[in-house]
């Protein structure tokens, strides 16, 4: 019951706080709390192995990259037939943020996120599924959640389909370097091809 509370507090309590109307510092305070907390389980009681981290374990990278391949190409024809005047805007409005913010977009989101929800959460909690499918939709949803400061359904849809990609490669592979391999090449080509802003990333800043 413990592991219960404690999944719920950090991954539906701390986002859904985000949206309360409190102060930022208060949401920020609450945030490094969870994160501190977190890093504190995982080397006390879990004793993630950080240092190998970021060893190949032999994955599936045709998989991987067959996978990007069909699902970048439904985002691009999507996006060049609903908003075709967005395709490719940061690229052309600002190439060097846009260069920027694919290598800052890697440090302070995808790495995190991916120890976070699937390093730690896999660690620590896929004991209490016993379905493989009920932990991966439960991975996928809690991962979507996170993102619902965002207030926007096609966010909550895209994290939601990226939460359970990420979890069947980390489940089969073990891997952190897969998924966070993933979880970027998606990201970035979603902001590369035209859905930066409704991921609120940076695409239209003054030369």
């Amino acid at each position: 019951m413990r592991l219960y509370i404690e999944m719920f507090l950090l991954f539906v309590g701390i986002p859904a706080s985000f949206l309360l109307p409190m102060s930022p510092y208060i949401k920020l305070g609450i945030g490094i709390v969870g994160v501190i907390y977190l890093l504190w389980i995982s080397i006390k009681k879990e004793k993630i192995p950080f240092k190998s981290l970021f060893k190949d374990r032999g994955v599936d990278w045709k998989s991987i990259m067959l996978r990007f391949i069909i699902i970048s190409a439904g985002s691009f024809l999507f996006k060049y037939y609903f908003e075709r005047e967005d395709v490719f805007n940061v690229v052309q409005n600002n190439w060097k943020i846009w260069l920027i913010f694919m290598g800052v977009y890697i440090v302070f989101s995808v790495l995190p996120q991916e120890f976070i929800y699937r390093t730690f959460f896999f660690k620590r909690y896929e004991k209490l599924v016993q379905s493989k499918w009920g932990f991966i939709l439960l991975n996928a949803l809690l991962f979507s959640f996170a993102h619902i400061w965002f207030r926007s359904l096609v966010v909550l849809s895209f994290t939601f389909i990226g939460g359970i990609l990420f979890a069947l490669t980390y489940r089969k592979s073990r891997s952190f370097v897969a998924v966070c391999v993933e979880h970027t090449i998606y990201g970035n080509w979603l902001y590369t091809v035209g859905f930066g802003e409704t991921f609120m990333f940076p695409v239209d800043v003054p030369q």
